[in-house]
């Protein structure tokens, strides 16, 4: 019988190793599997990842009704309406998540006759989140959390006759975090500056929740006559829960028993989703939210325009503001990166939650309006000779799946680590000493004693100082088709190694992208990029200013709508933002 193993957590208390059977290689860095012990990961497959997507976004718009309605009969005074948009980011992360791990087990199940799993004496509705932020990390990175999403579909299973399901139980302590104690200061100060943010936003017309580009942010304020006063507090979402968020477990029922199915068709896995959804769902939804909806009510505010790059993706406080409020009228989110495949993670929802949505790349979407990109606004875009140092962006690739997304869907299949051996053989020893490896967030440990082996530690740069030495880098090497990309594109020679397979583009980049992998600026072969860094090293200024290489990469960011003239990106927007206004006031 084999014995499976589902995350780091119960592999450290499971010894014999020859009946392993592993869910994913999520402890690839640690010790490198054989595929053969490993269940077949069909998200490898680009096909069956969007297949599946297409897929689940039915399930999602499904559930969403299911779950609004009740948590609308459990808080009266909000709608259903408003739980359907404020949890969907979160009904995303929650089917994604549980249809990867559903779709192991029955493979397992098919694959082998008997399997056996080890139980732990844990009460599972005690496990709970505050946030749909917390959720995805808990998702990406924890062991524990994870854990206990397999062991709940094979309870599922069991309870429902699958006689090929053994438990073998065992006894472990599990720590949990206690949640800081804060000084009642603290929370009154809070309250106190977010009253003061209060007073200040009462004045204007234009609302930015975030600044993101601070010289954009100045010059509008200004163009409107506004104080250019940026709000810390009214809706940090943060800072709030640190003082209003209570530990409560999810004790009630939230789905009543005797929902009515009559005119739905559910299947198993959809079935489990709804009888899961009471302990899963974050408690900001549910034991907490009379904190969050008493503390909204009494913003009052009214611009006339609302601006967001984030907001309303895992601000809790916000999205309730905009939702119970009625305020989606007034609200404009703004594309914040480099987006151009053809899986949207979360959707249409992000066209929905508001009433513009403001891209970089043009969308066949009414409720879409593509305006220059803000980020790089008062940029320095002047190339210049600079530090003899190549930076490296690879990607962000979690420990485990928590949605779907392009991109490597295990480690195997995350080609910009296992590159860096072919750059570290192929590059000439000059370079490869001055290869700086740069992330976003900090990397899995295991994945960092992978590239001590590999890399310097003193190259491994710490998170986030991509953007502080992009200035002053000599080249980048990008290994995705995102913001990283379209950024250091804009600012120094760079070229992209990654596996096209992994990334498919909206038909529309199809020529652009072909361009450029004839001028050397896309690869798909680390070696043969290698050769080219090797050949312009001395001088990548020659080659990047190159008549035709210039242009190719130009056509490709035109397509982001990215105009390097300030004062053509203030009009558009002002035209813009004008024009909405004065819709407003008819």
């Amino acid at each position: 019988m084999k014995v499976f193993i589902s995350t780091s957590f119960d592999n450290k208390y499971t010894k014999n190793s020859k009946k392993k059977i592993y869910a994913t290689d999520f402890d690839y860095y640690k010790n490198h599997f054989s595929k053969n012990k490993i269940i077949k990961n069909d998200w490898e497959n680009p096909q069956i990842l969007q297949k599946d997507f297409i897929k689940l976004n039915k399930v999602i718009k499904k559930l969403e009704n299911i779950f609004s309605i009740q948590l609308s009969k459990l808080h009266k005074n909000t709608e259903a309406s408003v739980f359907k948009k404020i949890i969907n980011v979160w009904l995303i992360h929650y089917v994604h998540s549980y249809y990867f791990k559903w779709k192991i087990i029955n493979k397992l199940l098919k694959q082998e006759k008997k399997i056996l799993f080890t139980e732990f004496d844990i009460d599972t509705s005690k496990v709970n989140t505050i946030d749909t932020k917390e959720y995805l990390l808990n998702l990406r990175s924890s062991d524990y959390h994870n854990y206990i999403g397999y062991f709940k579909i094979l309870k599922h299973l069991k309870n429902n006759g699958n006689k090929n399901i053994f438990f073998f139980k065992k006894k472990s302590k599990i720590v949990f975090k206690n949640k800081e104690n804060l000084l009642s200061i603290n929370k009154f100060l809070f309250l106190f500056l977010a009253s003061i943010d209060k007073i200040f936003l009462n004045f204007k017309k234009i609302f930015f929740l975030e600044s993101q580009n601070k010289f954009f942010f100045l010059r509008i304020n200004r163009i409107f006559n506004q104080v250019p006063f940026k709000s810390n507090n009214l809706f940090n979402w943060n800072k709030f829960k640190k003082f209003e968020i209570n530990d409560k477990p999810n004790i009630k029922t939230y789905l009543q028993k005797n929902i009515d199915f009559k005119n739905v068709r559910i299947d198993e896995f959809e079935k489990f989703l709804i009888k899961n959804f009471n302990e899963e769902i974050p408690t900001c939804y549910t034991s907490n939210f009379e904190n969050l909806k008493n503390y909204i009510d009494k913003i009052d505010i009214k611009p006339k325009i609302i601006l967001t790059f984030f907001g309303h993706v895992y601000n809790e406080l916000f999205k309730l503001w905009i939702m119970s409020k009625k305020r989606k009228k007034n609200l404009y989110i703004i594309e914040h990166g480099g987006h151009h495949q053809k899986i949207r993670t979360i959707g249409d929802y992000e066209f929905e939650f508001g009433k513009k949505f403001v891209s970089w790349v043009k969308y066949d979407n009414i409720n879409t309006v593509s305006l220059p990109a803000i980020n790089y606004f008062k940029k320095n875009h002047k190339i210049e000779k600079d530090k003899n140092f190549l930076i490296y962006v690879p990607i962000q690739k979690h420990k485990y799946i928590s949605r779907i997304n392009h991109g490597p869907q295990s480690n195997f299949q995350n080609y910009s680590l296992n590159d860096i051996e072919i750059f570290k053989k192929s590059l000439s020893k000059e370079i490869f000493k001055n290869f700086l490896f740069a992330t976003k967030q900090e990397i899995d440990i295991n994945q960092k004693i992978y590239l001590n082996k590999l890399i310097y530690k003193k190259n491994i740069l710490k998170p986030l100082q991509f953007r502080n030495l992009l200035s002053s880098c000599k080249l980048v090497i990008c290994s995705y088709p995102q913001t990283a990309f379209v950024d250091s594109l804009m600012q120094k020679p760079t070229i992209l190694v990654y596996r096209k397979n992994l990334w498919p583009n909206r038909n529309d980049f199809k020529n652009v992208y072909n361009l450029m992998k004839k001028n050397k600026i896309i690869f798909e072969d680390a070696k043969k990029a290698s050769i080219h860094v090797n050949k312009i090293w001395k001088d990548p200024l020659t080659w990047w200013m190159n008549t035709e290489v210039k242009s190719a990469r130009e056509l490709f960011l035109k397509k982001f709508n990215l105009i390097n003239d300030e004062e053509k990106v203030i009009r558009n927007w002002t035209t813009f933002l004008r024009s909405e206004i004065n819709i407003k006031n008819l």
